[in-house]
């Protein structure tokens, strides 16, 4: 039985015995179903003194997921581990976990490196995303669109970059300084060509710079020492009181907002991509625990049975979600249709653009307040149409 059957035969008894469904999954598409079903596979097997690379091409032969390994990281590295019964995600974590590495889930793509790797990856990607939103225009609305991205065997990671930058209308300036290598053949899932480059450029130490008004891009060193600010919002977080043991260095502060628990840390690059990577992690267990598709989306809608669509509340975490699924899940469920402004869509802000937030009980104005702060936009309604614009 599908999960949409399934769910649709839920819903059909919860009505005829007069109850609410409780709670339900945000946004659910065919694609995303499909995604799901890739991550909640069960395996089982047994590996001892295996070659890393030998173990994820077996996986990804028998499930559709790509594997992209740091350059800095052996392929050829021995693990050892045994897996019964569980989740092909909650088996790569359990394999990372046994043998110190860590690990990023982009769609159908999994990044392994170490953990520090792998949090200075989300790190980079989240300060970059931040940046564009910043340089409206044309040119960063490429930047930050979706691209599908396939190389062959023995290709140099420069002509791949090239490639990439060359799908997007951008051109490179000082590539030719990067080190040369021979990869494997891969084919990347559809992701924001600046996260892809981000992915390709880590594993020789640089991060990408950006030249929007005259589309160069640059691999730039990156500042390990710099100190920065970071802010996480959801009911997952990990242990502040850990956190502050294992990084003395850095400052935490928690907080609530609108009900949501909120952790601040300022510290260097160097810590704050290993708490990223913490956080990141606690919400991927979190997350294994629910039916629901994992990484795409795990917020739930509060349902009342006769609440007026306006009255409804939603609650959990859209993760990396892209805004059109959000906009049809909202007017399905609240009867809102939501819209952007031209000058946001100037901006780089498209319905592909992907969010990450939390809603804890959120009524209609708190749902637009969130999705406004994390497009840095305001709104507008006009009737049963709410309209974000760019902040002035």
């Amino acid at each position: 039985m599908s999960l949409r059957v399934a769910r649709l035969l839920v819903a059909v008894l919860a009505a005829l015995l007069g109850l609410g469904t409780g709670s339900e999954f945000v946004g659910v598409t065919l694609a995303e179903e499909s995604l799901h079903r890739v991550w909640t596979t069960r395996i089982s097997a047994r590996f001892d003194d295996m070659p890393l690379s030998e173990f994820l091409e077996q996986r990804s032969q028998s499930v559709d997921f790509v594997w992209f390994i740091d350059r800095r990281l052996d392929p050829g590295m021995p693990i050892s581990g045994s897996l019964t019964n569980l989740s092909l995600r909650e088996g790569l974590d359990q394999l990372a976990a046994e043998n110190e590495l860590g690990l990023c889930f982009f769609d159908r793509l999994v990044y392994i490196g170490t953990r520090q790797s792998a949090g200075e990856l989300l790190l980079l990607q989240s300060i970059l995303r931040d940046e564009l939103k910043q340089s409206p225009g044309p040119a960063i609305k490429r930047l930050m669109a979706d691209c599908p991205l396939t190389y062959s065997e023995f290709s140099e990671p420069q002509k791949i970059l090239e490639q990439l930058a060359g799908k997007i209308r951008f051109r490179w300036s000082k590539l030719e300084l990067m080190p040369h290598d021979c990869w494997r053949a891969n084919e990347l899932p559809p992701l924001p060509a600046c996260d892809l480059i981000s992915l390709l450029l880590l594993g020789f130490n640089v991060r990408l710079a950006v030249d929007a008004e005259n589309s160069i891009l640059t691999p730039a060193a990156i500042d390990r020492e710099q100190i920065l600010e970071r802010v996480w919002t959801g009911p997952d977080l990990p242990n502040v009181e850990r956190l502050r043991n294992e990084f003395p260095e850095c400052e935490f502060q928690t907080a609530r907002r609108s009900g949501v628990p909120t952790l601040t840390a300022s510290g260097t690059f160097t810590a704050l991509a290993r708490i990223e990577y913490e956080v990141a992690l606690a919400d991927r267990l979190a997350s294994s625990e629910s039916d629901a598709p994992g990484e795409t989306t795990h917020a739930r809608r509060a349902t009342q049975r006769g609440t007026p669509p306006s009255q409804k509340t939603i609650s959990g975490k859209i993760q990396n979600t892209a805004l059109k699924t959000v906009f049809e899940f909202i007017e399905k469920d609240h009867g809102l249709r939501l819209l952007l402004d031209d000058s946001l869509q100037s901006a780089g802000v498209t319905p592909e653009t992907r969010i990450t937030c939390e809603f804890n009980n959120a009524g209609e104005e708190e749902i637009l307040n969130t999705i406004a702060g994390e497009l840095k936009a305001s709104w507008r309604k006009d009737g049963k149409t709410a309209t974000f614009y760019l902040k002035r």
